[in-house]
């Protein structure tokens, strides 16, 4: 029998559970805080009495619109969780004795015969259904608007109902007492709403709004490494994948591996990017979208075209391209050769006469192979002639999210009415090649911070990549599917190649797939999430916030990026430093930014005064609390392709801020190491050579949009591990093997393979984990997240991350 919540308002409750409730309230508030310590909108966020917490309300400046707080001094999350999880425990406990035996509110006293009251069977259940039937389904919406913004009855009737059945049918509590505690619980989840209709008073819009996960979960609940694995899989729906092998790259190595998971497709490629360069702001071709047009292209089509002969398929070649830059940057110079590559006209813009005639003997070369091949005329005979050449020997070029005026909305950026969806984009710079869900290993993954074109490739674009291996990479293909269909593919015009592999032998399970021989490079856990653009899917945004909101007291939480627009991240990771956290923030100078805008800069200036305001009002709170906020600025002059001249200036650095050591303990032989080989290296003759020269010499752009989150235990017994220096030194040898002139053509991998870095890599991974207990080893130890999503709100709900 299904109870509704308002049919329990008339109900008596004990005065006990009352009270009781009453400081669950204050404390619920509080917990609110913590998750989000931020606003935008001035006014009171908070509204707890000062009859259980010692407050001093802190005004901060009204220059910045930072609230008025009630905040607890004194007293620590820890015991503010403790405060409330007790007087829940408390409320529900009371309301089934119903006797009177027990006095007081429930705040933090054991009860009842000496067991632990937040122990009790009805605030285990109370809890964990709030967890599967409110915070989930509303965070997993988290980016998205949602139909009904301001109330979340329908959600919280489910939970009473899921709480009433089970009370009814397997708990202990008499059949008297049940309507009082179902009262005690229907108020508890009306708190839980007044906090959610809190939230959308000072965020005014849906998509903003995170209900913190510890109104549900105790801190036991997620300390260790499965259980926020397993929160994060059941928010996205799918869980972390074990035996992935993952590269990290720089930016400058990144046109590199574009390029090499071009070449190396026998079945298929997805090049998945933003921005396909046609030509700079200063009108002439981009010489990197020339030259991976030229040199990679139009060669991987002649080889392909060369195998037929053997197989009957040719590599299937597709391009992703956004709408947006496709129109700004003259990407149609490029696709309009791609996807017709026999027949189209090269022409190219004045005084390129060398660059077309390169292009035109490309094109013959092609021609020339499709002419040779019997196989290939033979097929052409039989179904079309010449149309059937031209739609098989190409690059399929898919425009995506085409503007549509005609489109608008007053959910794209309230409270501006009715905004046209060109001001959505798919801001994804990904390449995948040869995966399928039945054979992760047979190909690989590209994860990029970057486009395709100079300003991307040049010493001063400071970004990062993944290269990735494994079954973590099979979710591009379902991620492009989505695609396909969000622009209006139906599941039959999705292309063969990347349909799904499992759906091919109805009822039947592939094997467990296995990784290549080298089983030490694949040791990597891993998960592939994506933000869907518009009103789609926001899985990368869900899971960056529970990381967020997730992480125990004591985490080191590192977060570079170039665009800290974002309110909603600033209020989390300021949450996360209240909680215990040292939070690290970093940003790029006005100089060092890629993102000139005056608005942006403005912008950016206005969230991160607003963090040292936070971070100088309730520093104290913060040390207290074991925690750390820190907002550190980018202002770098050597360029990143030199990695001598870099690691010259991150000794400077070190030097000059000599904390960083405390929070990353390297010990100095590990540092003096570094030192050394970063001065052989320039000894021995080192030059760098960038992919792309400047056109005109500036200071390195931080583009990096990275998570790095750690427990400090697991992150000191890492580095205090012997061989670092060894393996600092061989990693300076195998990136200035491919940032000088003899770079070697298999890529990065290849030169730490030359190296011997992942062996050296394994081994003191091995040591490091032979030396933890089985305790240290459960709990939570690191997270790395690298991508193209920003800490801006564009990223966040808007934009395809």
């Amino acid at each position: 029998m299904k109870t509704p919540v308002a049919d329990l308002t008339s109900v008596t409750i004990p005065p006990a559970s009352n009270d009781a409730l009453s400081t669950v309230r204050e404390a619920a508030s509080l917990l609110t805080l913590y998750s989000a310590f931020f606003n935008e909108t001035g006014g009171s966020r908070v509204a707890a009495s000062d009859r259980e917490f010692r407050t001093l309300a802190q005004e901060v400046r009204d220059s910045l619109r930072v609230t008025s707080v009630r905040f607890p001094r004194g007293r620590s999350y820890a015991e503010t969780y403790q405060v409330y999880s007790s007087a829940l425990a408390g409320a529900l406990n009371e309301a089934a004795r119903g006797d009177g035996s027990s006095s007081g509110n429930g705040s933090e006293e054991n009860r009842g015969n000496g067991d632990r009251i937040n122990d009790s069977p009805l605030a285990v259940r109370a809890r964990a259904g709030l967890l599967d039937h409110v915070l989930l389904p509303y965070d997993t919406l988290f980016g998205r608007v949602k139909n009904q913004q301001i109330s979340i009855e329908g959600l919280t009737s489910a939970a009473q109902f899921a709480f009433a059945r089970w009370l009814r049918d397997s708990s202990d509590v008499p059949a008297a007492r049940q309507q009082a505690v179902l009262a005690v619980h229907a108020r508890w989840l009306n708190i839980i709403s007044e906090q959610q209709r809190a939230l959308v008073r000072q965020w005014h819009d849906s998509r903003r709004i995170w209900l913190p996960l510890q109104f549900a979960l105790a801190p036991e609940d997620y300390d260790e490494q499965r259980e926020v694995d397993a929160l994060i899989a059941r928010a996205v729906g799918r869980p972390f994948s074990d035996r992935n092998a993952l590269t990290l790259v720089q930016s400058t190595d990144l046109p590199t591996e574009f390029a090499r998971s071009i070449l190396a497709a026998r079945d298929y490629h997805v090049l998945w990017i933003h921005d396909f360069v046609g030509r700079g702001t200063d009108g002439e071709i981009d010489r990197i979208g020339f030259d991976v047009v030229a040199k990679v292209y139009f060669p991987a089509l002649t080889r392909a075209v060369q195998r037929y002969a053997e197989t009957g398929r040719l590599t299937t070649f597709q391009i992703f391209l956004d709408e947006n830059f496709y129109a700004v940057r003259d990407g149609r110079l490029w696709m309009t050769i791609l996807e017709n590559p026999l027949d189209a006209t090269i022409r190219l813009p004045a005084k390129n006469a060398a660059d077309e005639a390169e292009l035109r003997e490309r094109q013959q070369e092609l021609r020339k192979a499709v002419a040779s091949s019997q196989r290939m005329q033979a097929d052409a005979a039989g179904n079309g002639g010449d149309k059937f050449l031209r739609d098989l020997v190409k690059v399929h070029v898919n425009i995506t999210q085409p503007s549509d005026f005609s489109f608008r909305s007053h959910r794209l950026l309230p409270p501006i009415s009715f905004l046209p969806d060109n001001i959505m984009r798919d801001h994804r710079k990904i390449a995948f090649y040869d995966l399928t869900e039945t054979d992760p290993y047979r190909g690989a993954m590209v994860i990029g911070g970057v486009g395709i074109g100079e300003q991307y490739s040049t010493p001063a674009w400071d970004d990062r990549g993944l290269l990735l291996r494994g079954p973590a990479a099979v979710e591009a293909r379902a991620a492009a599917r989505r695609l396909l269909r969000l622009n209006d593919f139906s599941n039959n015009e999705v292309p063969e190649v990347l349909r799904d592999a499992t759906t091919t032998v109805a009822g039947v399970s592939p094997s467990p797939p296995s990784p290549p021989a080298d089983g030490r490079a694949y040791a990597v856990r891993a998960l592939q999430v994506h933000n869907e653009p518009g009103f789609g899917r926001k899985q990368s945004s869900v899971a960056r916030a529970m990381l967020y909101n997730l992480a125990p007291s004591g985490s080191v939480i590192v977060v570079p990026d170039p665009l800290w627009l974002g309110s909603e991240w600033a209020g989390m990771l300021a949450g996360a430093a209240l909680r215990g956290c040292r939070v690290l923030i970093i940003a790029p100078s006005a100089a060092n930014s890629p993102n000139t805008q005056g608005f942006v800069l403005a912008q950016s200036a206005d969230v991160l005064s607003r963090l040292l305001e936070i971070q100088n009002v309730f520093g104290e709170d913060i040390a207290k609390a074991g925690g750390e906020l820190r907002v550190g600025v980018y202002a770098a002059k050597e360029p990143v392709n030199d990695v001598e001249r870099e690691v010259q200036e991150a000794l400077r650095g070190l030097k000059q801020a000599p904390w960083i050591r405390t929070l990353i303990p390297f010990d100095s032989a590990t540092i003096t190491a570094l030192d050394s080989v970063s001065r052989l290296l320039r000894t021995a003759g080192y030059q760098a050579v960038a992919p792309s020269e400047l056109r005109t010499p500036t200071l390195p752009k931080l583009h990096a949009k990275m998570q790095f989150v750690a427990a400090p235990e697991a992150l000191a017994a890492l580095t205090q591990q012997p061989g670092w220096g060894d393996i600092f030194g061989r990693w300076l040898i195998a990136r200035a093997l491919q940032t000088s002139h003899v770079a070697i053509v298999g890529g990065l991998s290849a030169a730490y393979d030359s190296v011997g870095l992942r062996d050296r890599a394994a081994e003191l991974l091995a040591g490091y984990a032979s030396g933890q207990s089985d305790v240290a080893r459960r709990r939570v130890n690191f997270y790395l997240t690298s991508g193209t999503q920003n800490e801006d709100a564009r990223g966040m709900m808007l934009d395809g991350e």
